[in-house]
């Protein structure tokens, strides 16, 4: 699953980047993508519909070429895996880096290019500098994107080597603590008593809960309340009375540490991962393989 996120976020990246570019270069001259380029959509020449059309026509295949040896390299093999959220601030700056190569090459090729002999004909003359703007801009996009994707590779295989040799930056934590309370508001007065901080009330429906978080050092206190009798919460808080509800652990490759559990046979409340407060992802290890302990994993 993981291995697609990060093909999906190259293909999709790439689309979004094609799209953008086209829709400047489609302005500065359109005969570039009625002139240069078969015909499309009807044969159109409004230059929005070319950007968005081109933008995802030429864009695609960038994105699955590149995107499929760069999750070989960040998920195969024994070495520590890098997720698709950590590969996402590589790739958006690769797009930087292509997005300036760009802009260069175009300014260039306005003010230095040379029309081929080829295409001299098909354009009055008056919009030569305006096509040959557009043609450098793209192609320095290409040329960029690729020698960028290679770049791109290298550097998550040697961020592997390092998270090999030295450990990731974010290791296994404690996220925070679960605490089952009657009453959410009665329960979070102990904590400002105490001068701590307390987030603003959440309500995670899925969940059937309202939550808020007590900021306690690196970690948090996470005090819940039941919305509906049919919640963990309140079946919970019936059968024991309020207390320690669960212990959420934060992991550095949620994914990586769901399948190495399914793997081994570890019971899961659920094997899906779910997206709970603060948007962050999450699943229950059930008590009976954790020594009686509800354990919350959560992706760092």
């Amino acid at each position: 699953m993981e291995f697609l996120k990060i093909v999906g976020i190259c293909v999709l990246a790439a689309i979004a980047y094609g799209i953008a570019h086209d829709q400047i270069t489609a302005r500065i001259c359109v005969e570039y993508f009625t002139v240069f380029h078969p015909p499309i959509l009807g044969g159109t020449q409004s230059p929005t519909l070319l950007a968005f059309g081109w933008g995802v026509i030429a864009t695609w295949w960038v994105g699955v070429i590149l995107g499929i040896p760069l999750a070989l390299v960040a998920r195969m093999g024994s070495r520590p895996r890098l997720s698709a959220v950590e590969l996402a601030p590589m790739i958006g700056k690769l797009l930087v880096v292509m997005a300036a190569c760009a802009v260069v090459a175009g300014v260039a090729g306005y003010f230095f290019g040379v029309m081929p002999e080829f295409l001299d004909k098909l354009l009055a003359p008056e919009r030569h500098r305006q096509f040959l703007a557009d043609w450098w801009a793209h192609n320095a996009s290409y040329a960029s994107g690729f020698v960028g994707g290679i770049v791109l590779w290298i550097a998550a295989y040697q961020k592997r080597l390092r998270v090999a040799r030295h450990g990731k930056t974010v290791v296994f934590q404690i996220d925070h603590l679960g605490i089952a309370v009657k009453s959410l508001s009665s329960a979070k007065a102990i904590y400002k008593k105490l001068g701590l901080s307390v987030s603003p009330e959440e309500t995670v429906e899925q969940e059937q809960v309202r939550l808020v978080m007590v900021p306690v050092g690196e970690s948090r206190l996470e005090l819940l309340e039941a919305t509906s009798e049919n919640s963990t919460i309140a079946k919970f808080i019936a059968k024991r009375g309020e207390g320690l509800h669960h212990v959420c652990m934060k992991v550095p490759d949620l994914p990586a540490a769901v399948e190495r559990l399914k793997k081994d046979g570890v019971r899961l409340v659920s094997e899906e991962i779910k997206v709970g407060a603060g948007g962050h992802q999450y699943v229950f290890v059930h008590p009976s393989s954790t020594g009686g302990v509800l354990l919350e994993l959560v992706q760092s």
